[in-house]
């Protein structure tokens, strides 16, 4: 499976941060999940995403941001043809836990793992991008259940009796007498011979093995319903209409896609009611689940594992650093002090050199194009051409005095303008620097830019700095191709003039504020910037040096467990200690960033946090103008509602009749055309003909988080099919109408 670094990338969805620790932990889960999908499509086994993923493909287009594990499921005679093959099918650093092969696993699920034990072999790391621990996808088994419910009741208590049993001699809580008398029952009730003789692990598989056959038990034919016996029947469950589960259709998962339920809408509602209502807090299972496995590993190390840790070292200032002498401010004070005192001796081959030496100083630094420049070269050349006047006047025949002193006024007030353009647009003038990570993360920084270029008192400079990968060791492994792809200079807005990181000169220019929105210097676990640019280093090159993430979460507290555990990634690291300011966008954001940082360095930096973090008070353009509807038609309704066109046509014609009203926009959704016409292909001609016929033209909606996001920003209501789009224009407060086609 192939990642870019764009993959990795920080990222926020639906008001969440997702560090790239996770979008590490996620990547290795799809490539346990395409080896499953390439053995199940070579063996035409079926499989569908199952809770969590089976909600995030539908609602999300991958996972559900605070989530990190992968769920599938297969109907019973599926899972024992993929176990059939699995064993050999599999990369042989894969295994299977089960109740059989996994001491603790009692559970009636197979667990996919890419190893049996966290790994730090090379071969690993760079096939997982550095992400050392166990990655698994969980397969749910789907039976039949009995359609009389009272037979059913009669299975589950079976089943329950028989699992209670093998718990209890696992245990060791049930009497000798007691267990004697169980698995006689066992053994007359089901016709079978338990060997009486083996140990209780043994035991207890040999009766988890009987219990599950007995959920295997009811006739695919005279069934109408499947669900996960283990545990939710057993619990009360009614399980689902079997024909939810006979056809799949492929959904974008991430950077791939996974088959779930054709009927996904029905299906959901089935499991979730209104799944579209976004909840982080659950009882799932720990968050995220590789930490677990790090402190395990941790009990065990006879070392420290590495980790970004505080000292108070980390809040000193560097000493020396470049100084203002070395600097273009510095060199060009130097240079005025040097031809005032060279015109002052007409020196003046000597007064005509250094002056064209500092013109073509400043145009490589500030750019040939620049205001600063221009207006700074064109004071030079009139210098310039006032040196060779006085020069042509004394090498041609003798000079009067009044020609001579007529000359010399000129170049001293030619100087004087050189001076005063010299100290107003580059030693008086303001340096700003902002050093983005990409095109997305830009957002970070927009508003302030933009606020910014409107004075006309600094020269504000863009370097994009490329993401690299990197490996465990923190050697980059990208050639100059991908460090240049990876910039994406051609990427961001027109009013937007990026430098390229190499040309940019950070000790000449030594800026008065640098505003970064990497936190990370060298302690993201896969990827990294160029090192001269890491925060501790950049301390060196102004005076003040300012943090802004690159991204706006929504708001959270003390009960969100998810967004404060990521709080560790992207608040307590280099970026946020070592700079002079962090500026973030509410109040409450504050107080978790000192809350987390109190935790991180001690009680007493806390005044310093609380005067380092500020709250962002610029005020957000007002976009209150109208922008339009987006209509979405999800590839659902071609399977929930056989005469989904003569609906669709009722709400055309309604929208239509507003057009004058509405900026109207039509969207499909899956974006791939391929998979609408697998499920109906007459449909679906029929659908595209209707918009056309309509007037207007519809676009495949892609479930890229930026892609969407400017989406919700140009319109202002969604109606239509459940996708991806419905939980951003919900965060975002706009209104969202769901179709009713049954109406």
């Amino acid at each position: 499976m192939d990642f870019t670094v764009d993959f990795f990338r920080d990222e926020v969805r639906n008001g969440f941060y997702i560090p790239t620790a996770i979008k590490q932990e996620w990547a290795a889960g799809l490539v346990v999940l395409g080896e499953i999908d390439r053995i199940c499509r070579k063996h035409n086994i079926d499989y569908f995403a199952d809770w969590g993923s089976f909600l995030g493909a539908v609602r999300h287009g991958g996972y559900v941001p605070w989530d990190d594990d992968l769920d599938i499921c297969m109907k019973r005679d599926d899972y024992d043809r993929f176990r059939a093959v699995a064993d050999i099918e599999l990369p042989k650093e894969f295994a299977i836990h089960d109740y059989e092969r996994k001491e603790g696993h009692q559970l009636f699920l197979a667990r996919v793992v890419s190893s049996n034990q966290i790994c730090f072999d090379e071969a690993y790391l760079k096939k997982y991008h550095n992400f050392p621990y166990m990655a698994s996808v969980d397969i749910f088994i789907l039976d039949y259940l009995y359609n009389d419910e009272n037979k059913e009741r009669e299975r589950c208590e079976e089943i329950k009796r028989i699992i209670a049993v093998a718990d209890g001699i696992l245990e060791g809580n049930l009497h000798k007498d007691t267990i004697d008398r169980e698995l006689y029952f066992f053994e007359q009730k089901y016709n079978i011979k338990i060997n009486r003789s083996l140990d209780k692990r043994h035991m207890m598989i040999e009766l988890y093995k009987l219990a599950e056959k007995q959920m295997a038990r009811a006739p695919k034919d005279e069934a109408k319903r499947v669900g996960q016996i283990f545990p939710w029947v057993l619990r009360g469950s009614k399980g689902h209409p079997k024909e939810l589960y006979e056809k799949s259709v492929r959904l974008p998962f991430e950077i791939t896609t996974i088959p779930v339920p054709e009927k996904y809408n029905v299906t959901l509602r089935r499991h979730y009611g209104n799944y579209l209502v976004c909840k982080k807090v659950w009882g799932g299972h720990d968050y995220p689940y590789f930490e677990k496995q790090r402190e395990n590993l941790q009990a065990v190390a006879d070392f420290k594992l590495p980790e970004f840790t505080f000292t108070r070292d980390m809040l000193k200032r560097p000493d020396a650093g470049i100084t203002f002498g070395d600097s273009l401010k510095g060199i060009a004070a130097e240079c005025i002090n040097q031809l005032e005192a060279m015109t002052n001796q007409m020196l003046l081959s000597e007064c005509q050199q250094l002056s064209v030496d500092l013109g073509t100083l400043i145009e490589n630094a500030k750019g040939e194009e620049s205001e600063s420049a221009r207006l700074v070269t064109c004071e030079i050349q009139k210098y310039c051409d006032a040196l060779y006047e006085l020069y042509n006047l004394l090498t041609d025949t003798p000079a009067d005095d009044d020609n001579y002193l007529q000359c010399v006024s000129k170049i001293n007030d030619c100087l004087a303008a050189v001076k005063a353009v010299v100290n107003e647009r580059v030693i008086n003038r303001e340096d700003i620097l902002f050093l983005t990570v990409g095109p997305k993360e830009w957002s970070g920084f927009e508003e302030l830019y933009n606020e910014l270029i409107k004075d006309n008192n600094a020269d504000i400079c863009v370097v994009p700095l490329p993401l690299l990968f990197k490996d465990y060791f923190g050697q980059i492994i990208a050639d100059d191709d991908e460090i240049l792809t990876n910039t994406h200079l051609g990427d961001y807005p027109d009013n937007v003039k990026p430098t390229l990181w190499t040309d940019y000169n950070i000790s000449l220019h030594h800026p008065d504020r640098i505003y970064i929105q990497s936190p990370y210097d060298g302690e993201n676990p896969c990827l990294t910037i160029p090192s001269q640019y890491y925060a501790k280093e950049l301390r060196n090159y102004t005076d003040k040096l300012i943090y802004i993430p690159p991204f706006k979460t929504g708001e959270f507290g003390e009960n969100d467990f998810t967004d404060l555990y990521n709080l560790k990634h992207y608040v307590t690291a280099p970026g946020v200690i070592y700079a002079d300011e962090v500026i973030v966008h509410s109040d409450n954001i504050k107080e978790q960033y000192i809350k987390k940082l109190i935790s991180f360095s001690g009680e007493e930096f806390k005044e310093l946090w609380n005067g380092k973090i500020k709250v962002d008070n610029l005020k957000t353009e007002d976009k209150s103008e109208r922008k339009g509807l987006y209509y979405i038609i999800g590839l659902n309704e071609l399977s929930e509602h056989p005469d989904i066109i003569d609906r669709i046509k009722n709400r055309l014609d309604i929208i239509t009749s507003n057009k004058a009203d509405l900026d109207i926009e039509i969207g499909l959704y899956p974006p791939d055309i391929s998979t609408w016409n697998k499920v109906n292909s007459r449909l679906t001609n029929k659908l595209i003909s209707l918009i056309s016929d309509y007037g207007y033209e519809y676009s495949l909606v892609e479930p890229d988080n930026y892609k969407l996001e400017k989406i919700v920003c140009k319109k202002d209501a969604y109606y239509g099919s459940p996708s991806p789009l419905v939980t951003l224009f919900t965060f975002n407060k706009k209104p969202v109408m769901l179709a009713d086609y049954d109406i």
